[in-house]
C-alpha cells in the first residue's frame, strides 16, 4: 500500500498497473481443445479449434495456457535471433531502435506463463535485460544533452511504456524547474535592459568626469597636507 501511494504522489502508475494495460495486446495462441466463443463486454472472442492459430488478448492466452488448453506462440521480435540482432542494433544506434511499445511487459508475462513454448529462455532473458540496460544508458546521455537555453524540449524515440514510466516523474520535475530557471532569466535580462535604458552616454560621461574630477581634488588635498607637515618640520624649536 505505501509503495502504491508513492508511486501515486509521484505521479506515475506502478509496475503492476502498467503490466494490467500491456494485457490488451494481442498474442497468438494455438489451442489444444475446440473451445466455444467467451462473450465479453467488447464482442466474443472465439471459437477455438484444435491446431487453428488464433489471435487472443494477452490475459486471455495467459489463463488458457495455465489451464493447458492452448500453446503460446512467442511473437518474432522475441525470438533469440531477434533479440540479438536488436541488441547489436541498440548499441551502434544513437537513439532507441523500435520496438513494441509493450515488449518488457509482453515479455516478462510469457516467459513466466509458458517458458515451456519457446527454446533459448536463458539467453532471451539475458538478451532483454542487455537491450534495455542499452536503452536507458542512451536516456541518461539524453537529459545531459539538455539545451542550455532551458528549452523543455528532449527527443525520446521508441520509448516503451515501462520507460516513460519510469523516467515521468524525474523529466515532469526537471522541466518544471527549467522552466522557472527560463523565467528568471527572462525578469533579470529584461531588469538590466531596463537599468541600461536609463543610463545614457551623456549621464555616462557625466559621471565619469565627476569621478575624475573627485579624484583630483583627493590628490590635491593630500599634497597640501604633506606640505603643510613638512613646513612643520623645518620651523626652529621654541627656546624656554
Amino acid at each position: 500500500m505505501e509503495e502504491h501511494m508513492r508511486y501515486m504522489q509521484e505521479g506515475m502508475f506502478t509496475p503492476r498497473q502498467v503490466e494490467f494495460i500491456a494485457e490488451d495486446e494481442l498474442i497468438s495462441i494455438e489451442p489444444l481443445q475446440n473451445i466455444a466463443a467467451i462473450p465479453f463486454i467488447r464482442g466474443q472472442v472465439g471459437p477455438f479449434r484444435v491446431g487453428i492459430p488464433a489471435e487472443v488478448p494477452l490475459w486471455l492466452a495467459v489463463l488458457l495456457k495455465k489451464r493447458n488448453k492452448c500453446k503460446i506462440q512467442y511473437p518474432d521480435w522475441l525470438s533469440a535471433d531477434a533479440l540479438r540482432a536488436t541488441r547489436d542494433e541498440e548499441k551502434i544506434s544513437e537513439t532507441c531502435t523500435p520496438l513494441p511499445f509493450h515488449y518488457l511487459e509482453i515479455s516478462q508475462q510469457l516467459l513466466s506463463a509458458a517458458p515451456d513454448n519457446m527454446q533459448d529462455t536463458v539467453d532471451i532473458r539475458t538478451l532483454l535485460e542487455d537491450i534495455h540496460a542499452l536503452r536507458l544508458s542512451k536516456i541518461r546521455k539524453l537529459v545531459l544533452k539538455l539545451d542550455e537555453c532551458y528549452v523543455p524540449c528532449l527527443p525520446l524515440e521508441n520509448l516503451c511504456a515501462m520507460e516513460l514510466n519510469s523516467m515521468r516523474s524525474f523529466l515532469s520535475g526537471m522541466f518544471d524547474m527549467m522552466y522557472v530557471l527560463s523565467e528568471e532569466k527572462e525578469d533579470a535580462d529584461s531588469q538590466l535592459s531596463q537599468y541600461s535604458a536609463f543610463e545614457t552616454p551623456a549621464a555616462s560621461s557625466a559621471a565619469t568626469s565627476q569621478s575624475g574630477s573627485w579624484q583630483q581634488q583627493q590628490r590635491a588635498q593630500q599634497d597640501r597636507l604633506r606640505q603643510e607637515s613638512g613646513r612643520r618640520n623645518l620651523r626652529p624649536a621654541h627656546r624656554a
